[in-house]
């Protein structure tokens, strides 16, 4: 559980770069050219990107609690992170794959 935790916790030591740009990214207006697909995938990148010390920092109090009680409920908490990072990286995926489409 612990080796979980920790490769999780990886990720945020570039968090504070990462928010910048994704905040960044959010204040830039919409023109109306954009297709909308391209619009919401880079969007929901963006929004999810943030949320993840949201997700780490809650899997990890659950897992740290949980651990005593049921191990084997710990791991899976503990897991969280990394499958939203998976699914961080499917969105990235999503969104140059779209870019390539329309451009």
């Amino acid at each position: 559980m612990k080796n979980l935790l920790f490769f999780g916790a990886l990720p945020l030591v570039l968090y504070p770069f990462i928010a910048i740009a994704s905040l960044m990214s959010l204040a830039s207006p919409i023109t109306g050219e954009e297709p909308i697909l391209l619009v919401i995938v880079a969007r929901a990148f963006q929004i999810a990107s943030l949320m993840y010390p949201l997700v780490y920092f809650t899997s990890l109090a659950r897992a740290t609690s949980k651990r005593k009680e049921d191990e084997e409920i710990a791991i899976k908490i503990a897991s969280i992170p990394l499958w939203f990072l998976m699914i961080l990286g499917a969105l990235l995926l999503l969104w140059i794959i779209v870019e390539k489409l329309f451009n």
